[in-house]
């Protein structure tokens, strides 16, 4: 995946605090009050702001193509009926062609289920949303859902490519909770499969931190301690041409 990073003639310069974020414009926070991983968007107090607000980024942003718009970032805690499925593509559907109508031309960025790790959904709904819909590419955030049963990811990943649904991994690392888990097999199969991958850019806050979920020391230099060596086996994979 080839992003041209660089501003052009015309394009909006974003504040200094941001330029290191230009892949994409997420809804904010999720916020503990309004349980906002196990329920819809549509049934949120504040959606209809929230519409209001992403009509405004699709009008700041319009035209940079470096820019791509995600709807929010990792929703749903998990999805377990058909009304499900049914809602999460009404909403989706809802979100994107909110977007649209205010002269989005970008990339559009989405997710499925469970923190972004549930990707049944997209095979279920994913192609009935792109029926009519253009430039949506699904993300793909793989931890433990995924780096525990590494023998199946090959499989997963070959599932949404049969119902052509464009996907990246959005977000992967070796510690998301309490196990730590070697990130090893996903590499093999991204670099197999060619599939472009992010990781999860966490840096420690602090000088002394340590965490084996932290990709970066707070020194920004590859954090290995306990973790596989999660920071130098990344910047390796980085480094490899793709």
């Amino acid at each position: 995946m080839d992003l041209a990073l660089a501003p052009g003639p015309g394009d909006t310069q974003l504040p200094a605090r941001h330029r290191d974020d230009v892949l994409s414009v997420q809804l904010g926070r999720e916020r503990q009050d309004d349980r906002i991983l196990r329920r819809y968007a549509v049934e949120m107090e504040y959606y209809a702001g929230y519409k209001q607000r992403m009509q405004a980024w699709a009008r700041q942003f319009k035209g940079q193509p470096y820019v791509w718009i995600e709807l929010w970032n990792e929703p749903y805690a998990r999805l377990k009926s058909p009304a499900d499925d049914a809602l999460w593509l009404s909403a989706t559907a809802d979100m994107v062609d909110n977007l649209r109508s205010a002269g989005w031309d970008g990339i559009i960025a989405l997710s499925g289920a469970a923190w972004g790790q549930d990707e049944t959904v997209l095979e279920r709904m994913g192609p009935q949303l792109l029926l009519s819909r253009r430039d949506i590419i699904f993300d793909i955030h793989v931890y433990e859902q995924w780096l525990t049963h590494p023998q199946t990811m090959a499989a997963r990943f070959a599932a949404l490519r049969a119902k052509r649904l464009p996907f990246f991994i959005g977000e992967c690392g070796p510690a998301n909770g309490k196990t730590c888990l070697d990130t090893k097999p996903l590499l093999d199969v991204a670099r197999t499969d060619h599939i472009s991958t992010l990781a999860w850019i966490y840096t420690a806050p602090n000088p002394g931190d340590h965490g084996q979920d932290f990709l970066l020391t707070h020194g920004y230099q590859p954090n290995d301690l306990n973790n596989f060596n999660w920071g130098s086996t990344f910047k390796a994979f980085l480094a490899e041409p793709h």
